[in-house]
């Protein structure tokens, strides 16, 4: 065998053991960290608390919150905090479903919390609740696994090529 088609093979069999290790770390999410989770709860308002999928909290990531009388203008806005917990008391008088939108560098997540109408003031009320927010989903999961196994396979077929 010749000396650059020694060099091709052994890069080759790298490039395919790298490409086989990573493609079962996608599938089994243990490697990379590219969904985001919030859960919503009630507490004196409501208390946001963002998450990457691996469980690290999501600090300084920005948040959004979205009245139902006006979805499509921000009604209130901050970050997270170490913890990765943002809290915002909704005003009591606008029920319908709040929107909150999470987000930090290209990952994030948007949930949405339903608050029924009172006449307590927003400080003093245990507020009835029903929450709702998405997840990684698993066929965004499998493309990132298949693109990552092409990318290798075009690695490999770049370097085989004929010089």
């Amino acid at each position: 065998m010749t000396e650059s088609g020694l060099m091709w093979a052994v890069g080759a069999r790298r490039v395919l053991i790298t490409g086989a290790a990573a493609a079962v770390c996608a599938a089994t999410g243990q490697a990379f960290a590219h969904a985001a989770y919030i859960q919503l709860s009630p507490a004196r308002g409501v208390e946001v608390r963002a998450a990457y999928d691996s469980g690290e909290p999501m600090v300084s990531a920005q948040v959004r919150i979205y009245a139902p009388d006006a979805p499509a203008r921000v009604w209130l806005q901050g970050l997270t905090d170490e913890s990765g917990v943002y809290r915002f008391v909704p005003d009591p008088a606008i029920d319908g479903a709040w929107a909150v939108q999470v987000r930090q560098a290209g990952h994030g997540a948007m949930g949405e919390i339903r608050l029924e109408p009172t006449s307590v003031p927003a400080a003093e009320a245990a507020l009835p609740l029903s929450t709702s927010a998405t997840g990684p989903d698993p066929l965004q999961k499998a493309l990132m696994a298949a693109a990552i196994i092409w990318g290798f396979i075009g690695t490999a077929l770049y370097f085989k090529r004929p010089r």
